[in-house]
């Protein structure tokens, strides 16, 4: 995990308005194991599109919302920095609470995205268990 990653976990959650602990939830999820995690870079052939840093953030979304963060265009550089990272992300996972109004769902449908959103058995996702456990670790951490 890298270091000062909770101090901006806490300041994009006020940004958005999400809670921080499925932030910081999905964050563990996706890198706990990893220090290096930041630099994630994954194409997707099938989408066209790349995933990256701590929360796979897809370069796609990040250009429909580039106005947030102030950019013109946004390149694959711009979703190495954490803090942008984060806050893309917030974004994204704030859109899917809006449509389900359920943190769970929410979580699920970032992780496999909107269009697989029909599978029934969120209850028993893996990842999404991972990322509820990691979500407790807020406050104790």
């Amino acid at each position: 995990m890298i270091r000062g990653i909770r101090a901006i976990i806490s300041k994009v959650s006020k940004e958005t308005n999400i809670p921080p602990q499925y932030l910081y939830g999905l964050v563990c999820g996706y890198s706990k194991k990893n220090n290096l995690a930041y630099l994630n870079i994954i194409y997707d052939i099938e989408s066209d599109d790349y995933y990256i840093g701590l929360l796979r953030v897809p370069l796609s979304y990040a250009n429909k919302v580039k106005d947030k963060i102030n950019k013109d265009k946004v390149e694959l550089i711009d979703l190495f920095d954490p803090y942008i990272n984060l806050y893309v992300g917030a974004l994204l996972l704030k859109e899917y609470y809006n449509k389900k109004n359920n943190w769970i769902s929410a979580i699920y449908m970032y992780n496999l995205g909107e269009e697989d959103f029909n599978r029934t058995h969120i209850d028993n996702d893996l990842f999404v268990e991972k990322v509820m456990l990691y979500a407790k670790d807020w406050f104790v951490d």
